[in-house]
């Protein structure tokens, strides 16, 4: 997308098993860089993580990421967290809204997601 606009990712699958009642979440790692140039384009406040992307999940509407790290993640299920038993993976699909700010050099912009499974207590 051009500098001023928004662009959708691709929808990627998580895969992921519990074997008790957990929340999961997903955080980036770092902020999205340019593969050639190495220009920034900040994850707090210019990237969402989309709400239809999948309607099992807990995301009722898009939601904004404040920050990279774990501290800045955001919950995908919640409440609704229930193990499936004999460690059955179970699959939730996520997909990202980015704000490419004014000024933006042109290119492929990379980032590392991660994943967090936690068990409830």
């Amino acid at each position: 997308a051009p500098p001023g606009y928004n662009a959708t990712t691709n929808v990627v699958n998580v895969t992921y098993a519990s074997n008790y009642d957990f929340n999961l979440s997903v955080y980036f790692e770092e902020n999205l860089t340019n593969v050639s140039s190495g220009e920034i384009i900040p994850i707090a406040n210019n990237v969402y993580i989309c709400a239809n992307a999948d309607v099992s999940d807990d995301i009722t509407t898009d939601l904004m990421f404040y920050g990279i790290g774990e501290v800045h993640a955001i919950e995908i299920i919640n409440s609704s967290g229930i193990f499936r038993k004999n460690n059955t993976h179970q699959i939730v699909q996520v997909q990202f809204n980015v704000y490419i700010p004014f000024g933006t050099i042109h290119g492929e912009y990379m980032a590392h997601v991660a994943t967090k499974i936690k068990q409830k207590e």
